[in-house]
């Protein structure tokens, strides 16, 4: 709307320096163009139609107590009324339209249809309308143009454009015609004619009778006029136009019977019954009310409302509520299930309802004007039948008691905006009410949005708000209105004012069911559509409403649906690639594909059908979490086939992804697993929620997950895990050390797991469906290990490891390694974890030998016991699996010496441009020191011995400068010790063979004395041999 009127302003400015211009060429007067007071005539603080009230000094003249004689352009054009602007407006935009040199005395006949003022009782009566006026004009054009050409005349610039494009009914663009001769000497007339009626100002009127030839003299048409046409078949200019229109009898029209008619109409208006409402929408009666709100009824007769679907029970519950006599006053409220969030309702159709409203009061007008609003086709039909059938349909729902009734949707911004002193907003809000129960003032509704803005608003010192200035005209039944407002709201603010509560009546409106929500969609595919030029499928549509309920947890259909389906077409016209000639190219599909891509887009994870890429990642996940997590096989198959199941659809869509217990010792990898799952299936490791459980030991603790309740510190800011969720509400929620938190801590998981929900201290409920729960805990952690100490002496007795062993001295005897340092292609070739069989078609390396099962039910029989002992049964009932991480062995703990390394390795070279080499006794010597309370600390020991031994010395190396952008180099262990008898670690320039050996100290884990650090050429180093 702001644009329209924007680009209305522009036009009318146009034509002001078009008219000025004009009047300098004639030399027909001068007239000095300054800024003019607002014309007292006019309500204070009403709306001019093209603009702001400076825009109207601007173009406006003051109102004349007394009519003044002129025949100066410019001071006629001063003189004109707002909708006489408006016409002049509208017939350059359709002179550049039609491909018109100037603007001419036919065009402007049609701006003056569009702007009629008090001309538009007389129009109506001959049937004269704004569409048969431009298809008339346009013909008259078209067959002057063909005469011409026929005559062999010069060919005129008539229709510039493709006669295609007429039709279209586009805004013209913006070109400044000027002004045809005639039509000058038409408006310099128009003036005396004002003058002869007393007028102040010229209106619409006026220029039409000028345009017919009115004489202001004798008062009536000079008989010659109609005479000509009788005699000779003869008319020009807007004479021309009306006899050549459809639907008037030429043979019987009479320009002096016409004009006579509309001076009687002029004359004698019908101020009895209710004012006529302008072509925007306004009333003269209710000026402040046109300033601050907007008609909906209007905009339903231009067609600016979408269609509404789906509410046809909410929406006749709001008329049955109109016409009661009592009570008559109906709040929307928005009613969701109760497993969502009862405090916010946005999008669930509250202002939609109103909108149908207005739609229903509006159709009977509009079967009244089908002409007007609807083209016809050759044969006499309407070309939009079904709009026609659609509109009768809402006509027939419109009660008798409300046809006429209009829909004003009240702005509240609008009306508290440039309220500086006190009582003038008390005085806009009154006068809105007078005006509204004003006997001459169409009847009217107050829609009210967010009404409970109204409960204070306005109020100073000594002052009443908005809503105790409404209760009199509401008690007295005089005042109207459809109010809209939550639940939350109407229990805080309207249920405290029992007077305002008993003047309205609730009526719920509860969020549409999937299907209700694909036929809205369908309804207004075709809108948005249009707008974005492409066309929706049907299951572009169900995926839309499907797709939206399932992975939007904050917003409510049908809101969150209609923006996926307006963002997916928005997304298709973008990437679409159009003809660059304009040809005409079948508008692009928006499939279901498309609309998955845009949820994958907001909410970060996998969304939409499986491709050959994707299924075959999701069949080879365990490989690729087994690469980073060593040695846990078996949980990894559990976490890979939930994450199957969720992205199959197959899951339970109302609970939490997964819920999982990780048991086992310290430094096995319960939480390094969550961190990669997190990678693998949301994109990053940040998609981890992270709650240390040990900060929860206290009862009193258990309001910090959820947020205290109101009145207690910290009330305002949320709960820990519920407002990390609500941002994140696609992540994986990792409770890590569980067994530390209270007990009653844990009961808030009961739901989580059950209902994949969570009620915070605010009442808001917060939406755990699309998480993968991840517990963990060390209970059991001892009798793990001594367990798993007698399985392995139990294997050893028998002989298990005899053929392990019998490889590595077989390989170390081929290749020259010591047997204690086998490769990881021999653990993967070989026997896998645990020293049981290879790994399994996915890669997860599970052992799956009978006495690998009866191992591992023997340690979840542990487990379990242990659990039962420490936690609650209803707890553990809930959990959907209860993984237990086995203690490493040695093949594992290799390939996590490899993997630290490597890392290591890949941070030089993506932060430096350092290329560093590990050498196998590097290797041995970090599996050395990083197993040896291995059983107890898992690999937590070989980290750190993987940061003493190769980070800290290429830390030191970058840090001396003996490695810089570019450098390779091999980082090896020394063969000998340091004079102080510490470790040291050679490092090996590849460009110049340069070595700088380090001393690490054993017992820190840190660089030693930088002094006993030193490099040295390769000759130094070939003499001294015993140094490495």
């Amino acid at each position: 709307m702001v644009v329209g009127r924007m680009t209305q302003l522009a036009s009318v400015l146009g034509t002001v320096l078009l008219l000025l211009g004009h009047v300098a060429s004639l030399s027909l007067g001068r007239s000095s163009f300054v800024n003019r007071s607002t014309p007292s005539s006019l309500p204070v603080g009403a709306r001019h139609p093209y603009g702001s009230s400076s825009h109207r000094r601007l173009c406006t003249a003051p109102r004349r107590s007394t009519a003044t004689s002129s025949s100066s352009l410019s001071m006629i054009f001063e003189r004109m009324s707002e909708e006489c602007i408006g016409s002049l407006v509208t017939a350059q935009s359709e002179s550049a339209r039609l491909g018109q040199p100037s603007v001419g005395c036919e065009v402007m006949a049609i701006g003056i249809i569009d702007r009629p003022e008090r001309a538009r009782k007389t129009l109506k009566g001959y049937g004269i309308t704004l569409r048969k006026a431009k298809l008339t004009v346009e013909n008259m054009f078209r067959d002057e143009a063909a005469a011409g050409d026929d005559a062999g005349g010069e060919k005129k610039n008539i229709f510039t454009m493709s006669p295609a494009l007429l039709n279209m009914n586009k805004k013209a663009r913006d070109v400044e015609l000027p002004f045809a001769p005639p039509l000058k000497r038409v408006l310099t007339k128009a003036g005396s004619i004002a003058d002869s009626f007393d007028s102040p100002t010229v209106n619409s009127e006026h220029v039409m009778l000028s345009l017919l030839g009115y004489d202001a003299s004798q008062g009536r048409v000079p008989e010659e006029i109609d005479s000509q046409v009788e005699e000779r078949g003869y008319a020009k200019g807007a004479l021309a136009v009306l006899l050549r229109m459809e639907g008037v009898d030429s043979s019987t029209f009479s320009a002096s019977e016409f004009c006579r008619r509309l001076v009687m109409d002029m004359k004698y208006p019908d101020d009895d019954g209710p004012q006529l409402v302008t072509g925007n929408g306004e009333s003269s009666a209710t000026p402040t009310l046109s300033d601050v709100g907007v008609d909906l009824t209007d905009l339903a007769t231009r067609g600016e409302l979408d269609p509404v679907h789906g509410r046809d029970e909410e929406v006749r519950n709001a008329l049955r509520t109109l016409v009661r006599r009592r009570k008559n006053n109906p709040c929307l409220m928005g009613e969701v299930p109760l497993c969502t969030n009862i405090n916010k309702q946005p999008g669930v159709g509250k202002t939609a309802i109103a909108e149908g409203v207005a739609q229903i009061l509006a159709a009977p007008s509009m079967m009244e004007r089908l002409d007007e609003l609807f083209d016809r086709d050759e044969d006499g039909t309407f070309t939009k039948k079904d709009e026609i059938d659609r509109l009768e349909s809402l006509a027939g729902l419109c009660p008798a008691r409300l046809r006429n009734h209009r829909v004003i949707s009240l702005e509240l911004a609008n009306l508290v905006a440039g309220t500086k002193y006190r009582g003038e907003f008390e005085e806009r809000l009154q006068a809105i009410v007078e005006e509204v129960t004003d006997e001459k003032a169409p009847p009217t509704i107050l829609f009210i949005d967010e009404i409970h803005t109204l409960v204070g608003a306005g109020s100073a010192e000594g002052g009443i708000d908005a809503a105790n200035m409404l209760k009199p005209a509401l008690a007295r039944g005089k005042l109207q209105v459809i109010g809209a407002t939550t639940i939350s709201e109407y229990r805080k603010y309207i249920e405290k004012d029992a007077a305002l509560e008993r003047r309205l009546q609730p009526l719920m409106v509860k969020e549409p069911s999937i299907e209700q929500t694909v036929s809205i969609l369908e309804a207004i595919s075709g809108q948005y559509g249009a707008h974005h030029g492409v066309s929706y499928t049907p299951g572009s549509l169900l995926a839309a409403a499907k797709l939206s309920e399932r992975y939007i947890s904050d917003r409510f259909l049908p809101d969150k649906a209609i923006d996926l389906l307006d963002e997916a077409g928005a997304a298709v016209h973008m990437t679409h690639s159009f003809n660059t000639m304009n040809m005409p190219v079948p508008p692009p599909e928006v499939t279901e594909e498309d609309v998955a891509s845009i949820i994958s887009r907001w909410t970060n994870i996998p969304v939409g059908k499986l491709d050959a890429d994707e299924s075959s990642s999701l069949l080879t996940l365990e490989t690729a979490l087994a690469s980073k997590v060593k040695g846990q096989g078996r949980a990894i198959k559990t976490i890979a086939r939930a994450v199957r199941r969720a992205r199959s659809g197959l899951r339970d869509a109302g609970r939490p992804v997964g819920s999982f217990l990780f048991c086992g010792s310290t430094g096995v990898g319960k939480t390094w697993l969550a961190k990669s799952l997190a990678a693998q299936y949301y994109g990053s490791e940040k998609d981890m929620i992270r709650i240390d459980m040990s900060e929860y030991m206290e009862k009193h603790t258990a309001s910090r997950l959820t947020g205290p309740p109101p009145g207690y510190v910290g009330y305002e800011e949320g709960g820990q895990l519920t407002e990390a969720v609500r941002r994140a509400p696609h992540s994986v929620v990792l409770l890590d050390e569980i067994e530390k938190a209270h007990k009653d801590v844990l009961n808030v998981l009961l739901q989580v797991m059950e209902d994949g929900q969570l009620t915070d201290g605010k009442g808001r409920t917060v939406d755990f469906k699309n998480v993968i729960l991840v517990m963990t805990s060390n209970v059991g952690s001892r009798r793990i290990l001594e367990l798993v100490g007698q399985q392995r002496a139990e294997r050893a007795m028998s002989g298990g490891g005899g053929e392990r062993r019998k490889k590595k001295k077989r390989r170390a005897d081929e290749d020259g390694v010591p047997a204690s340092n086998p490769s990881f292609e021999d653990y993967v070739l070989g026997e896998g974890v645990n020293g049981g069989s290879s790994m399994d078609a996915n890669g997860s390396g599970v052992d799956d030998s009978a006495r690998a099962n009866e191992e591992y039910a023997a340690l979840s029989e542990v487990v379990q016991d242990e659990l039962q002992n420490e936690m609650r049964p209803e707890l553990l009932n809930r959990i959907d699996e209860i993984v237990v991480f086995s203690p490493l062995d040695d093949e594992n703990l290799r390939d996590i010496a490899y993997a630290i390394v490597n890392d290591a390795s890949e941070r030089a070279l993506r932060e430096k441009d350092i290329k560093l080499t590990a050498s196998e006794s590097l290797i041995d010597a970090i599996l050395y020191d990083g197993t040896r309370n291995a059983a107890e600390f898992g690999a937590r020991p070989m980290r750190r011995a993987g940061q003493r031994l190769f980070e800290d010395a290429a830390s030191d190396a970058i840090v001396r400068g003996f490695l810089v952008e570019g450098d390779r180099a091999t980082v090896d262990m020394g063969l000998s010790e340091s004079a102080s008898g510490m470790p040291t670690v050679a490092i090996m320039r590849e460009k110049d063979g340069a070595l700088l050996v380090v001393d690490v100290d054993d017992g820190s884990g840190g660089i030693g004395m930088v002094a006993s650090s030193r490099a040295m050429p390769r000759d130094e180093l070939q003499r001294q041999p015993d140094m490495l």
